[in-house]
């Protein structure tokens, strides 16, 4: 509805398993250039006073965690233990992840009808070669992945609906 412009066009839908099967396909092809939560077929979120609410409280208990655990890290570092992720931004990525799948699955309230799901692919920032494009978005450019909606000879089987 708000994709096509004044000329109108097509809503096409897919199945969740379909979607979940397909981000399946897309990882299998790049081994290790993705985090491990990635492919999540994620509902996404509507932006309204209740979502403002839960983003507050969610921020605020990620800050505290992140705090906490940062404080625990100094801590054990002056004792000389130096195991696991133990550097700010290592545990600022552990905390802070959440808000940038977040992000990609929040949208504006005015398009709650469409009850959309989205795959969420999160780059390992290890990675220098990805497959990433970008298109021009209202206010800055927006990241994307091609995804090919066949594979292996696989065919879309169409469901008419009334």
């Amino acid at each position: 509805r708000a994709y096509s412009g004044a000329s109108g066009g097509y809503s096409i839908g897919f199945s969740q398993s379909y979607l979940r099967t397909l981000g399946n396909h897309f990882l299998q092809d790049r081994p290790g250039r993705f985090y491990s939560d990635s492919n999540a077929l994620i509902r996404c979120r509507y932006f309204d006073d209740a979502e403002a609410k839960c983003l507050d409280n969610d921020l605020e208990g990620l800050v505290t965690s992140y705090i906490n655990e940062a404080n625990r890290v100094k801590q054990s570092q002056s004792i000389g233990d130096k195991q696991g992720f133990n550097t700010p931004g290592a545990i600022a990525l552990k905390h802070f992840l959440q808000l940038g799948i977040r992000s990609a699955i929040t949208k504006d309230y005015a398009f709650h009808e469409e009850s959309e799901f989205r795959l969420v692919f999160v780059l390992n920032r290890d990675n220098s070669q990805t497959d990433l494009e970008f298109r021009p978005g209202r206010s800055s450019l927006t990241p994307y992945f091609r995804i090919p909606l066949v594979w292996d000879g696989s065919q879309l089987r169409s469901r008419k609906s009334s």
